[in-house]
Order: structure tokens, then C-alpha cells, then sequence
């Protein structure tokens, strides 16, 4: 069997997305009543709620293919993904980031205004810096004062002293540092937000997708978790900016919301004929080959066994996956050949630790109190930061993780056990 290459679980192209209609429709209407709207001063905030592999990012992902297609001479469309920052000083710089390449290549922007995305990626990679050193890096973008009334530069003359007309003298003999605190930097992006819809016409959607991922190794300590609910309630205000705002995030995460997001949607979990849709249509981009190997009665009813057992898209796809490239995809006790798994995936965690947590689970969904998963790792505080760290186990809510669920793609251990 040769690998295959449309089973990626981590595939987010929307043309992988199987019976969305619904939420679908609800998430494009309600942006298309922003970027419709006649008064655009404030925005509008909306969270995809689902946990762990339900299909969030595909869902958001094609509405945005959606409306890119009708809107992109009009609308930047910024898509991050926090999982790849540890705090929102590296969110708003990958911001700055895709604000400063879809505006360059632009014709109808006023070069003044690609001067000032360029001005907030720059701060944005600051944390403390010297006013000399700051202002030595700024002044090579003073077409940005050309922006007759811009907010992000009026904002930071005011708060910080910053001016693009300084001499070369005066810059050398500046003293002192600045810091742009996470708080301040997120003042900056609005007022470059507003910079963008008041003088070159042009709307913003941004998409923050895995937010509840920005630190998840965090949950680990109460200092740390404090550390990260600061850095995510910072995210959470860009709600207040003249955009069309999208959060991804799992459920467990979702108490942090604020009434400012008053759009949330929870993604539920798909059916059996639903995950069978969503192999199937995967299959038929595969090559003839691999279609006549897997298009087999047998093999379609393995996938119906398995397809009944995932919780979600994520563990079916691993778990076809995984059994389809080692060729056992034909074999009657799948559960017993996924267990290979466990030493792929979690190789650092010793079998017979990963059994003893999967024993203290009743079911499926069924929550477990961390005492008792603290007893089936024999009391080793390690070992269960271990469990966290790789996420075999899920907090039932990040913010107090006193109940863990089991991880999704390890739901067919409770089959086997």
C-alpha cells in the first residue's frame, strides 16, 4: 500500500469539509453583514466552539475561501494561527506581517499607508527597546506621514514620543527605553485597522484559529495559566476593533469568552454517514491504485467500525490512516492493531502507564478527576505534566483543570480495554 495523500488529518482545505451547511451559512451571513454594513466603526466578533478535531478550522477556512472570492478587492483577509506564538505580541507581528504583504502588491493603496504596516511590524517585534535604536529602524519609513490624519502614528507620538521627522542627530542623542507592552501593541493594531477602512476604504477580516493553543503547555501551573488568560483576554479585545473577528477555539477553553464576543457557535459532532462522506470523498482524490486497493467490501465495512467509534474527523482519519499505510487495514481486531499507535505517537510515555490512565476512564466522555489519574500514574506529578503536555488527556475546562477527558484519537482503547 503506498502512502497516501489525501488522508492528512491535518488537511484544513475546504474542499475536505463534509454537512456544514448549516453553521456554515450562519458564520458567511453574519460577516456578510459586517463587510455590508453602513457603519463599519465597530466590529463585529464571532467564536467557532468544538473540541479537539471536530472540524473548526475546515468550517472557517472555506467560509473565508467563500467570501475572499467576492470580497478580496475590498477586504483584507488576515488568517492566523496562534499555535504557532506564545503570546499575543506574536499574533499581532504575523498581523502586521500579512497586513504589510497583501497591501504592497497592491495598486490602489497609497504607499503611505504600506508605510505604516511596516511601521507596526516593526514595534511589534520589539518588546523593550532603546528610543535611539527605535527610531534609527522607523526612519526609513517616513512616507508614512504622509497618511494625513493616521491614528497609529498620532498614537504612538502620544503614548511613547515616537516621530518619524527627527534628524539624524537627534535620533543618536535620544535616551532612554520603550516597551510595548501586549496592552499598548494591541492599541496600535486597532488604530492601524482604523487606518486601513478610513483611508484606503478597505475592511479587515482577521481569523485567529487554535487560540485556545497559544501556550497550551500553560496548563500545567496556576502562574502560567494566569500568564496565558492575560495574553488571551488581550486577543479578545481586538473584538472592540473596526473588523470582522474570528476565533477558533476548543470547548474546554471557551469561559474565557467575553461579552464582547456575542456571536459563539458550538460545532457538534458529526454523524457515522458523515465521517463515511468524509473518508470516501477524501479516497476518490487518491489514485487509481489506491482506489481499487481500499474500495474492497471489507475495507468498507472496517471503516464503518471505525467510523462508529470516532468521536471526531481528526481520530478517524489518524486511525484509517495509520492502519491503511502499515497495511492492516483489512484485519478484523483493528483495536488491537491501533494500539501501535500508542508507541508512534507517545513514545516517551512508557505502555504500560498509557493503560493504566486509559483503565481509570468509565467511558468515552466520561470525566476523571485528577486525583485518580494522579493514583494510575502512581502519584508522579511528572508523569501526569507528561500526559498534559501531550495531551493523552484534556481538561475538562483549561482555566481550572480539575476533571480531564480522554483524548479523541484514544477513544478505541476504551473499545479494546
Amino acid at each position: 500500500m503506498p502512502f497516501l495523500n489525501y488522508l492528512n488529518p491535518a488537511s484544513v482545505s475546504p474542499e475536505d469539509m463534509v454537512n456544514r451547511e448549516t453553521e456554515e451559512r450562519w458564520l458567511r451571513r453574519g460577516l456578510e453583514s459586517y463587510l455590508k454594513s453602513p457603519d463599519k466603526g465597530h466590529g463585529r466578533a464571532f467564536c467557532i466552539i468544538g473540541e479537539k478535531g471536530v472540524g473548526k478550522s475546515i468550517l472557517t477556512r472555506k467560509v473565508i475561501a467563500e467570501l475572499s472570492e467576492i470580497y478580496s478587492a475590498t477586504t483584507l483577509f488576515l488568517i492566523v494561527d496562534c499555535r504557532r506564538f506564545r503570546d499575543q505580541r506574536g499574533v499581532y507581528g504575523e498581523v502586521a506581517r500579512q497586513a504589510v504583504s497583501q497591501l504592497a502588491f497592491r495598486q490602489d493603496v497609497d504607499k503611505s499607508l504600506v508605510a505604516n504596516a511596516r511601521i507596526l511590524e516593526t514595534i511589534a517585534g520589539f518588546d523593550d527597546v532603546e528610543r535611539r535604536e527605535l527610531h534609527e529602524h522607523l526612519a526609513q519609513h517616513q512616507m508614512a506621514t504622509n497618511l494625513e490624519g493616521g491614528r497609529l502614528l498620532a498614537f504612538l507620538g502620544a503614548n511613547f514620543g515616537v516621530s518619524l521627522n527627527l534628524s539624524r542627530k537627534s535620533r543618536e542623542s535620544l535616551e532612554g527605553k520603550i516597551r510595548f507592552g501586549g496592552h499598548r501593541l494591541r492599541e496600535a493594531v486597532v488604530d492601524f485597522f482604523d487606518d486601513v477602512r478610513q483611508h484606503a476604504g478597505i475592511d479587515v477580516i482577521l481569523y485567529l484559529d487554535n487560540i485556545d493553543e497559544l501556550d497550551h503547555d500553560a496548563i500545567r501551573s496556576e502562574d502560567e495559566r494566569l500568564r496565558v488568560r492575560k495574553e488571551t483576554d488581550g486577543l479578545l479585545g481586538l473584538a472592540h476593533a473596526p473588523i470582522g473577528l474570528i476565533l477558533n477555539m476548543r470547548t474546554y477553553f471557551a469561559s474565557i469568552l467575553t461579552r464582547e464576543v456575542d456571536n459563539p457557535r458550538v460545532l457538534s459532532r458529526m454523524s457515522v454517514e458523515d465521517h463515511m462522506a468524509l473518508v470516501e470523498r477524501r479516497l476518490a482524490r487518491e489514485t487509481e491504485d489506491v482506489q481499487s486497493q481500499l474500495g474492497t467490501e471489507t475495507v468498507r465495512q472496517g471503516l464503518r467500525r471505525l467510523a462508529e467509534l470516532a468521536p471526531t474527523p481528526l481520530a478517524l482519519l489518524e486511525w484509517f490512516r495509520y492502519l491503511c499505510e502499515r497495511e492492516l487495514h483489512e484485519r478484523d481486531d483493528f483495536t488491537s492493531e491501533l494500539r501501535g499507535m500508542l508507541a508512534d505517537y507517545f513514545a516517551s510515555l512508557p505502555i504500560n502507564v498509557l493503560e493504566r490512565v486509559i483503565e481509570a476512564f468509565d467511558g468515552p466522555d466520561a470525566p476523571v478527576a485528577r486525583a485518580r489519574l494522579l493514583a494510575a500514574c502512581n502519584e508522579n506529578e511528572a508523569v501526569l505534566n507528561q500526559l498534559l503536555l501531550q495531551q493523552v488527556v484534556l481538561p475538562q475546562d483549561f482555566w481550572h483543570p480539575n476533571e480531564f477527558t480522554l483524548a479523541p484519537e484514544l477513544h478505541f482503547m476504551l473499545e479494546a480495554s
